[in-house]
């Protein structure tokens, strides 16, 4: 990791307009538990993406995903929102909305932007993946029988993948 590291930052340095390559540095950076550097290639990343017009939600959704697990949850909310506003018709900025209300303990807004993301197909994150976040949600706020009914699909997907 640390030759990638160093390949990264030299390509940094020829090319310091290419946002790309600081989020790709950041998630280098962010792999060694250098979350401080992370945090910063990050948002490097989103000044030259404004900067270029070659913002995308991956910059804004990594760099929210960091800020979460740091408990940031203002700036990840911020970040968060511009890439619902991006990008309304992909799933991954509804379900990390999802995921951040439900950290703030909104779990009846996180069903709601669960429900959403569920909808939607664009991205790459999975029905698995949003299922296990509805049934966090409804149990949460006690509606049993909507966490029944993700729980039966997530089974289903399971058993899907098993054959």
């Amino acid at each position: 990791m640390p030759e990638a590291i160093q390949a990264l930052e030299k390509t940094r340095r020829l090319n310091p307009r290419d946002a790309r390559t600081a989020l790709y540095l950041g998630l280098a950076k962010e792999s060694l538990g250098q979350t401080t550097e992370a945090l910063n290639s990050y948002q490097e990343a989103i000044r030259i993406g404004e900067a270029t017009g070659k913002l995308d939600t991956d910059m804004l959704l990594t760099c929210s995903r960091l800020l979460l697990l740091l408990g940031d949850y203002e700036k990840c909310g911020g970040l968060v929102q511009r890439a619902v506003k991006l990008a309304p018709d992909s799933r991954a900025p509804h379900f990390e909305s999802a995921r951040l209300l439900l950290k703030k303990g909104d779990p009846a807004g996180a069903a709601k932007e669960g429900e959403i993301a569920l909808q939607l197909r664009n991205g790459d994150v999975t029905d698995r993946q949003v299922h296990f976040l509805l049934i966090q949600a409804y149990q949460a706020v006690g509606r049993e029988r909507e966490a029944s009914q993700h729980a039966a699909a997530l089974r289903a997907i399971e058993e899907r993948e098993r054959k």
